[in-house]
């Protein structure tokens, strides 16, 4: 499936988990601050993502979480955006400035993060089923 594809999948989830209009909804469209997603429709994309794909999505991986670093004023220092960086290729993380507050973390969540998220977690399990197995097996196959 191709990137586009993949943004195209996701947006219809989204869509129609807010109740939104398709022509509303695009790529950099942030899940919470843009299109108004509350974390109970998070995790209701997260179960339709999984349903749909075959296996976890962790699409709370992108947000704030416990165990980055920050500092005395709840900023992520330098090493958690490596981190971030390295783990999650595909975010902007310069968009929320050089020691990004952890709260603002959500804002990284856009369409197209989820998009490519989805994607990562999909070549990760192809990776570790071809590499434990010689084929890769699909969702739900015995």
């Amino acid at each position: 499936m191709s990137h586009d594809e993949m943004v195209k999948v996701v947006t219809e989830m989204v869509t129609e988990i807010l109740c939104l209009e398709d022509e509303v909804v695009r790529p950099s469209d942030r899940f919470f601050e843009d299109l108004g997603g509350e974390s109970i429709e998070i995790l209701e994309l997260q179960f339709a993502l999984e349903k749909r794909f075959g296996g976890r999505i962790p699409l709370q991986g992108i947000g704030p979480r416990r165990e980055l670093e920050v500092d005395s004023e709840n900023r992520l220092t330098p090493a958690a955006c490596e981190q971030l960086g390295a783990q999650f290729p595909f975010l902007n993380l310069r968009s929320l400035g050089a020691h990004p507050p952890l709260e603002r973390m959500t804002e990284l969540l856009t369409i197209d993060a989820i998009a490519h998220l989805v994607e990562q977690v999909l070549r990760e399990r192809t990776t570790a089923g071809a590499g434990a197995s010689g084929s890769v097996r699909p969702a739900g196959a015995a």
